[in-house]
């Protein structure tokens, strides 16, 4: 036993020896001035009590050992009779330390003597009160002692008076060992022990017993026995026995108290735990290499066993059937017999003694059937990084699982267009993306995707395309669609997206010269409506397309002006008899239509392909609550003969300007009214050359001459609604309103289409429905003839549009057909509008859109409907769609799409119209 002979615990009384001390100012109650608090007792002062106990000898006690106690009192003190004793809890027990001396000072000494059942691994503990039940004790003043004091623990002496023993034990696994394999057990025992030397434990060997050495776990309760198996040693059936005993081998086994341990011990079942180095072992087997699946019927048996002579291969589950011993081989080959199937193919050796090794087994799944390719989702249909990113779906690997993918990019779901540069690389993830490529932006491009399972058969798949985003192309056609005293509506034509669609537009204004401010960001509309505009002031806008990731370049600046607070520009459907018809016909376009002429109601009201007959003059109004067309005949010398009869489309307040542009090709001169809506200086000009010029104040007309064939000007410094017409004296030819230039005209040339522009120099770019795309360059003063190719005649050839390339508006006008008199205007695509009607039985009526419209027709006869589709031979981008009706289509026709587009017709007959006239319509 050690013991530490100095080491003292002392419990004062300052844990609970609390003196009392109350107020000192009169009156205070000075009895209790004289008393302490012992534990929860108050004393007066001068009693006697316990002020500490010490444990004399700290340390580790065990079977008939003294444990000598000191007890001190705050002053000397006299055992005046009896045998005091102090109560000591050791473990669970509660046991009594008797007195022995020191009466007469401040000291007492009590002494217990450690007994067979005691035993106390935390420390033993003393407890109050001291017992002096047949005791007295005093001071020298003949006060009895107080006994109680506060309980204390002392974790540094112990008490322990058994030996160890064993409690388990952790065997090796269960597993044949060979030659420089460790056995290792870990003994167990009930508390921490201390070895010297080194004991050990005999293990039974069939061929011979060997020692299992002790190797750690002193101070603890486990210790580590190990032997190292030699080339001599064997036993391979019935596995190891370990001794009951441990042998000390010259060592020791004790605990901290210095009792020898219990050196019995328990093996438990060993016989799982073999030395086999007398059969063969050290065996590895595969097929094809551990391969999980395979495409063919042919593998190799990959083959390692230590000690192995021959070897047994067989189908059969216990080796025992189904093959023949043969010579030890490190491959084998082997053919599969179950196809798209799991193969198990069995293995077993002996040694030349003829000892055999276990049956072991590798398997292969034969798989030629190719896997079900996953369906390539793409993260976006455009990105602006080298590739798209990617996710796949679950998908079946038709025998033996996926094994990987590799993945390609391509410029058509082709595998053969795979981008050098782009090859496969193989990826196992969920999602992946493509890196390390340069790609070109705008272009579509393909993941191919090779689907690869376990057997190595192979899909090839492709996705969807994507784009590589690039800007779109700047809009080159904003143009003015109509305008109000306090709105602009402003129009374009979606721009190539080069690549997927335009997700937004930025339109941006600015009041006069001021500065530029953003109204939306995010426009989704090809048209847009400014209001809250301040009446005759000028506005200036631009648009950007995005496309999500980029924005375009600006549009061409539109420069616009809000119409005067006068009464006329303050009705929303109001038209002008400009061209001077003399016999009209209006067609309502909506039910419960009215109409005013000059300000004076028609009586009733009108529903859709309702028609109205009246007499008319120039610069007549006429006003409704809804849409409706209105046109009639011109004839000043009452002659059935076409030549001497135009057809006159009256003209909205929308195709109200201050700059137009017309040509002038047929007969020797060309007449042009102008009606002034305010005060206006007009100037004809070719080429910038004053022609003639007028000045109007508000509410009057003139007519202006030219002669010469060529393209003009009309400027005016007010707003003007003008109509040409070629001829003199009763002849009427090529009737028509000046339109409002844009920078995308749209229109039929039939035999030929004339035209012009302002601008020294304008690119255009000219789009025919059913042949190819032209490009030429238009210059002021001149007029360019187009001519398509194909069938001209009445309007049943080729529709056109016109591009400028460099946004400098132009206007286009055809040329008359076959059998009229008439040419007829281009429209800006801007103007193009979803409702339109026939105010005459016509001989036909031509449509053109910029999409594949669906345009629903309501027969004026009888309100029966059926549609039309627009259509193109080509899916070039800007190529305009058309499409054409003949056979005396009836007065009062209505046509309807939610596309917008523009028609124009042929009168067949002079009632309020002028018969074989081509006529451009307004819509609404």
């Amino acid at each position: 036993m050690f013991k530490i002979k100095q080491f003292v615990i002392l419990i004062t009384s300052v844990a609970f020896l609390l003196v009392t001390l109350t107020s000192c100012s009169a009156g205070a109650d000075e009895e209790a001035l004289k008393k302490v608090n012992i534990g929860n007792e108050q004393l007066p002062q001068g009693e006697l009590f316990i002020d500490q106990i010490t444990i004399l000898s700290p340390g580790n006690y065990t079977l008939g050992e003294t444990i000598s106690i000191s007890v001190n009192f705050n002053k000397a003190a006299t055992l005046i009779t009896g045998a005091p004793r102090l109560e000591l809890e050791i473990g669970s027990s509660s046991v009594f330390a008797d007195y022995i001396s020191g009466s007469g000072t401040d000291e007492f000494i009590f002494e217990y003597v450690v007994s067979a059942s005691d035993n106390d691994s935390d420390g033993i503990s003393t407890l109050s009160p001291l017992d002096i039940s047949s005791a007295t004790i005093q001071d020298d003043q003949a006060n009895d002692l107080t006994s109680i004091f506060n309980t204390s623990n002392f974790p540094s002496v112990l008490v322990d008076t058994q030996a160890p023993s064993f409690s388990s034990i952790t065997l090796p696994n269960n597993n044949n060992y060979i030659t420089d394999d460790t056995l290792s057990f870990a003994v167990t025992f009930d508390e921490n022990i201390v070895i010297t030397g080194t004991p050990r434990i005999e293990l039974q060997l069939d061929s011979g017993n060997v020692f299992l050495d002790y190797k750690s776990g002193s101070g603890t309760n486990t210790l580590i026995f190990e032997y190292t198996i030699t080339s001599s040693d064997n036993d391979p059936t019935d596995g190891v026995l370990l001794s009951s005993t441990i042998a000390l081998n010259g060592g020791t086994i004790k605990d901290g108290a210095g009792h020898d341990a219990n050196l019995a011990i328990t093996s438990g079942d060993t016989s799982g735990i073999k030395i086999t180095n007398d059969i063969p072992h050290t065996i590895t087997f595969s097929i094809n290499s551990g391969a999980s699946a395979t495409n063919q019927t042919s593998t190799t048996l990959s083959i390692t066993a230590s000690n192995a002579n021959e070897m047994y291969i067989t189908t059969d589950a216990s080796c025992s059937s189904g093959g023949s011993w043969q010579a030890y081989a490190t491959s084998h080959p082997w053919t599969l017999s179950s196809l798209n199937s799991v193969n198990n193919v069995y293995i077993k050796f002996r040694t030349v003694t003829l000892y055999e090794s276990e049956c072991l087994s590798d398997d292969i799944i034969h798989d030629d059937i190719a896997p079900t390719a996953p369906t390539i989702s793409l993260n976006s249909d455009a990105t602006t990084s080298a590739s798209d990113s990617f996710t796949l779906a679950s998908a079946d690997g038709t025998g033996s699982s996926i094994a990987g993918y590799e993945v390609a990019i391509s410029t058509s779901p082709a595998e053969a267009d795979i981008l050098p540069g782009a090859n496969y690389t193989p990826f196992m993830s969920a999602s992946y993306q493509y890196t390390g490529v340069t790609l070109t932006e705008g272009e579509q491009y393909y993941l191919i995707l090779k689907t690869i399972d376990a057997a190595g058969n192979e899909t090839i798949t492709s996705s969807n395309s994507w784009y590589v985003l690039a800007p779109p192309n700047k809009i080159n056609n904003l143009s003015l669609v109509e305008r109000t005293t306090d709105s602009i509506k402003i129009a374009w034509t979606t721009p190539d997206p080069n690549g997927p669609a335009i997700t937004g537009y930025q339109i941006d204004y600015k009041e006069g010269v001021g500065n530029w401010q953003t109204i939306t960001a995010s426009h989704t509309l090809t048209d847009f409506t400014h209001t809250g505009l301040t009446p005759d002031t000028e506005y200036s806008y631009r648009v950007y397309a995005t496309n999500g990731a980029y924005n375009s370049e600006s549009s061409n600046i539109l420069i616009s002006q809000t119409l005067p607070d006068i009464p006329i520009f303050q009705s929303n459907y109001l038209a002008v008899n400009v061209g001077g018809a003399t016999s009209c016909r209006l067609v309502s376009l909506e039910d419960g239509n009215s109409f005013e002429h000059n300000g004076v109601p028609i009586a009733g009201t009108f529903n859709k392909t309702d028609t109205h007959s009246f007499t008319c003059a120039q610069f007549d109004t006429i006003e409704a609550t809804g849409k409706f067309f209105v046109a009639g005949r011109r004839s000043d010398s009452n002659s059935t003969s076409a030549s001497k009869n135009a057809n006159i489309v009256w003209s909205p307040t929308s195709w109200v300007g201050k700059s137009f542009l017309f040509n002038h090709t047929r007969q020797s001169v060309s007449n042009i009214s102008v009606y002034a809506y305010t005060d206006s200086d007009i100037e004809i000009t070719r080429n910038g050359t004053v022609v003639t010029s007028a000045s109007l104040v508000a509410g009057t007309s003139t007519t202006l001459t030219v002669s010469t064939y060529a393209s003009y000007e009309l400027n005016s410094t007010g707003y003007i609604l003008a109509y040409m017409m070629a001829g003199t004296g009763s002849d009427h030819v090529d009737p028509k309103p000046l339109l409002p230039t844009a920078t995308d005209i749209i229109g039929f040339p039939s035999t030929t289409g004339n035209i012009t522009t302002a601008a020294s120099s304008n690119s255009v770019t000219i789009y025919n429905s059913e042949s190819t795309t032209q490009a030429t360059t238009l210059t002021a003063g001149t007029t360019y003839a187009h001519k398509v190719s194909g069938n001209k005649n009445l309007y049943d050839t080729q529709a056109t549009r016109i591009i400028s390339d460099v946004s400098i508006p132009m206007i286009g006008n055809s040329t008359a057909d076959s059998n009229g008199y008439c040419a007829a205007p281009f429209v800006p695509t801007a103007l193009m509008k979803n409702s339109f009607g026939i105010n005459t039985n016509a001989d036909y009526v031509a449509f053109t859109s910029l999409s594949p419209a669906i345009i629903t027709v309501i027969d004026g006869s009888d309100g029966s409907t059926s549609t039309i589709t627009l259509t193109r031979t080509t899916n070039e981008d800007n190529v305009p769609y058309r499409a054409y009706l003949s056979s005396n289509i009836a007065s009062g026709t209505v046509f309807e799409s939610p596309d917008k587009f523009q028609a124009w017709y042929q009168p067949n007959n002079n009632s309020a119209s002028g018969d074989e006239d081509e006529t451009v319509l307004f819509g609404w």
